[in-house]
């Protein structure tokens, strides 16, 4: 069986939305026998957090050993010109990056962020036409490179970006047979490069031919409004067994506390924060034997948010590799994960806490926004792996927030480690091998019984 994926992100490329097909790429590879080949688009590997950069991850390289073929996409003048807007605007701002909402968070300065926030709303009129003249340049790209389409019994596009759909549907027109796999890893309400009136319509508008489509949580075919004649199929995120098996934990001289990541408007550690300082006040933690950890591209942003709390010891690790990043999570004794839950945006579970639990190390989640029983809230409940506050229930939730890093403080008082004693039943159906398995099982029927 041979498989073309489509993919802007992909190792070695530093970013959480790269890990996902990596992995399940990587299992269909070693475990089934396939041959894979990627398609993706040229890239400027940098260390510069301007827009246009991607950061390289060398401990990530070998991820793509089993590749049996890489297609670079040349960069089209077009995104080029795009890139340099952005890139641009990113120097303006002082380093802030209009083309995510780490723009008004990201700035330590008042005057930046006022300067940022408005520059955000006078661009934000502009930016999803920008992104999807990008996106249409990237597929149109392709037409100056020969893709063999007859070569694959399968094509799987995931997004976003957008550009990967658009051009898995004229691989899937030129070529009937082949079965295509559409993956969306987001929902369309958080793509900037779909256009405003393709937000209730994207599998529709995107990727009507394909054959499966493929959301990361269960009530996503209601939000992407998914046609009933198109087969959706839930593939969640998951996490590598042997990366877990790898991972080892040694006692700790201080209750280190970690958040890895970049952090935005809607990703506010600000009540993890209180919870401390609440402990501390009331002389139940001390505060020396506490150290926060961040490691991520956006320093300001956590700086800001800590800088409040006096009584709080700090690390800033900047940017790390993915290698580095695993390091100070095994090196701590709970981990963060921020997420939100509003009317309009709604997130499910992503790739970020497959990372954080394949470490066994106790999570504390941050849940913003005014709707209750957030999934995140719920998967720690139901996989015993944490504690999530929500904003939405923000008086209760506090509390019971103080009471969880109490718990697990007082654990590595006890041992100098702190470890969760997880369901494992609920968390071996997120094994990247086993979701590699049912993809492959649908590829296969596919090929060995095709629709008449």
């Amino acid at each position: 069986m041979r498989i073309l994926i489509v993919s802007e992100f992909f190792a070695p490329v530093r970013s959480i939305g790269a890990i996902r097909w990596t992995k399940l790429a990587k299992y269909l590879a070693k475990d089934h026998d396939v041959q894979i080949d990627l398609l993706t688009n040229e890239k400027e590997y940098s260390l510069d957090q301007k827009p246009s950069a991607y950061f390289f991850d060398k401990s990530a390289a070998e991820e793509v050993a089993y590749l049996n073929q890489v297609i670079t996409l040349p960069a089209p003048a077009c995104a080029k010109a795009i890139d340099f807007i952005f890139d641009s605007a990113y120097k303006m701002l002082g380093g802030s990056n209009p083309n995510t909402e780490a723009s008004s968070a990201a700035n330590s300065s008042r005057l930046r962020r006022i300067l940022s926030a408005a520059y955000k709303r006078a661009f934000s009129s502009t930016l999803s036409t920008l992104l999807a003249m990008k996106a249409n340049s990237i597929a149109k790209s392709a037409k100056k490179i020969h893709i063999n389409g007859s070569r694959y019994d399968a094509i799987i596009s995931t997004s976003p970006p957008i550009w990967t759909h658009k051009i898995a549907s004229k691989i899937k027109e030129a070529n009937e047979g082949i079965f295509w796999i559409a993956d969306y890893r987001d929902p369309s309400n958080d793509m900037a490069d779909i256009p405003k009136r393709h937000k209730g319509d994207t599998v529709e508008t995107y990727s009507r031919d394909a054959d499966a489509v493929l959301t990361v949580w269960k009530n996503e075919p209601s939000i992407m409004r998914i046609p009933d004649t198109t087969k959706s199929v839930y593939i969640p995120n998951g996490y590598d067994p042997e990366e877990a098996s790898r991972r080892e934990r040694l006692p700790l001289d201080v209750f280190r506390i970690s958040y890895t990541g970049s952090l935005v408007v809607t990703r506010d550690l600000t009540p993890l924060f209180k919870a401390l300082t609440n402990l501390i006040d009331r002389g139940e933690i001390d505060a020396n034997k506490i150290e926060i950890n961040y490691a991520g591209s956006t320093s300001d942003a956590f700086q800001t948010m800590i800088d409040g709390f006096e009584t709080l010891n700090r690390k800033d690790h900047g940017f790390l590799t993915r290698k580095d990043a695993l390091a100070l999570q095994d090196s701590s004794a709970m981990l963060v994960i921020c997420t939100w839950n509003t009317e309009t945006y709604k997130t499910g579970i992503g790739g970020k806490l497959f990372e954080l639990l394949s470490s066994s190390i106790p999570v504390a989640g941050i849940c913003s926004g005014t709707v209750p029983d957030s999934p995140l809230k719920r998967f720690l409940s139901t996989t015993d792996t944490g504690y999530c506050y929500e904003e939405a229930n923000s008086e209760v939730d506090l509390k019971e927030l103080e009471a969880y890093i109490l718990r697990c403080y007082n654990e590595w008082q006890a041992t100098g480690t702190t470890r969760t004693d997880p369901n494992r039943d609920e968390l071996e159906k997120f094994r990247h091998d086993r979701l590699a398995s049912h993809i492959h099982e649908m590829i296969e029927a596919s090929v060995s019984h095709p629709a008449e």
